[in-house]
């Protein structure tokens, strides 16, 4: 098996992963970044289940925890089924951003898909309003959709589309 190097692995993880048997100690003192250590067979069941310890083989070999679960209370915006289903009627699947298509790159999985973005933010209104589905909605790709709500208030289609 492969040895790894302690270097920015945190002194938790590499005590958890230790007492779980996903890593045995080579040599050198596990409280410093000298510290050898390599993988184990049991490794391959932790990559296989749940667990969320992760060994970076490439740069530095840190391990890093997810999936700590947590609660969050938090205001949700209704949207209106019937709003989107108006809007992909008059404007499509294709993102007015990017001009992507699922369907014609995925076929049947695609058919359909496409996010509906609000031109102005439902938060920012902070109340039931009336919409225009052709003219407040317009269709974009996820990735333009997030692109676009990387500022605050959201950018415009245009000023998306104009950006180097």
């Amino acid at each position: 098996m492969r040895e790894f190097q302690r270097r920015n692995m945190d002194a938790g993880n590499m005590r958890r992963a230790l007492s779980r048997g996903y890593i045995e100690h080579i040599h050198g003192d596990p409280a410093t970044p000298e510290c050898f250590f390599r993988l184990t067979a049991k490794t391959r069941v932790l990559f296989e289940s749940k667990e969320s310890l992760y060994f970076n083989e490439i740069g530095s070999q840190t391990a890093h925890s997810e999936g700590q679960s947590s609660q969050v209370m938090r205001t949700i915006f209704k949207r209106n089924p019937n709003a989107r289903a108006d809007c992909l009627k008059c404007h499509g699947y294709r993102c007015k951003a990017c001009g992507f298509d699922f369907e014609k790159k995925y076929g049947g999985l695609g058919r359909d898909f496409i996010h509906v973005h609000h031109k102005i933010e439902i938060s920012s209104i902070g109340e039931e309003y009336i919409i225009d589905p052709i003219n407040d909605l317009v269709p974009v790709c996820p990735n333009c959709h997030a692109m676009l709500h990387q500022t605050r208030p959201a950018m415009g289609i245009d000023d998306l589309i104009s950006r180097p």
